[in-house]
């Protein structure tokens, strides 16, 4: 019965990591959007005072519980497919490591 029950909690737990994590992509792009603007402060909320960090844990609490699950067991587990978390890239820049040919195609589709 022990094992029963932790193969059922596993099962259920699964859709709660699995899933588009809506609010820690949120979170991801708020941050993105803080580091094109201000790098310094980016990385003065990244290295010296943690509010990326601590602003991920609070957004995984409602992703873990609600939103991962729901979206997991009652949309894409019968629809076959996944439901991707849209990004916000914010124009300008690209990065120095990306490819000639990413950059050029990421540079047409920003203007």
């Amino acid at each position: 019965m022990r094992t029963l029950s932790a193969l059922f909690l596993a099962l259920v737990c699964s859709g709660c990591v699995t899933g588009p994590s809506h609010c820690g992509n949120k979170v991801n792009d708020f941050f993105d959007g803080i580091y094109k603007d201000e790098p310094v402060l980016a990385g003065a909320m990244t290295d010296v005072v943690p509010v990326y960090f601590l602003a991920k844990v609070v957004a995984f609490i409602p992703d873990f519980l609600v939103l991962n699950p729901v979206q997991f067991w009652a949309f894409d587990i019968w629809r076959g497919e996944g439901a991707p978390y849209k990004h916000k890239n914010p124009p300008g820049k690209v990065a120095w490591f990306l490819s000639e040919p990413q950059r050029r195609s990421e540079t047409r589709a920003s203007r």
